[in-house]
């Protein structure tokens, strides 16, 4: 679980963030997924550097979990 928190109740702030992948278990070339767990929404990622922007009056904070990728029947174009 990884989470970034705003502090600022009137501003937006961007940020980035360097996700320490090879203490999680991920190689720096291979994709992950980053899960958030406030909004429900998921992203394929890649590399260890995620920039987050965070304004309090849209969403404050971000808790991320992250995955690792598993291709499903439902992720090729195919599939309807």
């Amino acid at each position: 679980i990884l989470a970034a928190v705003n502090l600022d109740p009137f501003q937006a702030h961007e940020g980035r963030l360097e996700l320490p992948l090879a203490e999680l278990g991920v190689a720096p070339d291979e994709a992950y997924e980053l899960t958030e767990l406030l909004s429900g929404s998921r992203r394929l990622s890649r590399g260890p550097h995620q920039t987050v922007t965070l304004d309090p009056q849209v969403g404050p904070a971000v808790i991320w979990r992250l995955g690792r990728w598993r291709r499903r029947e439902q992720d090729f174009d195919y599939f309807a």
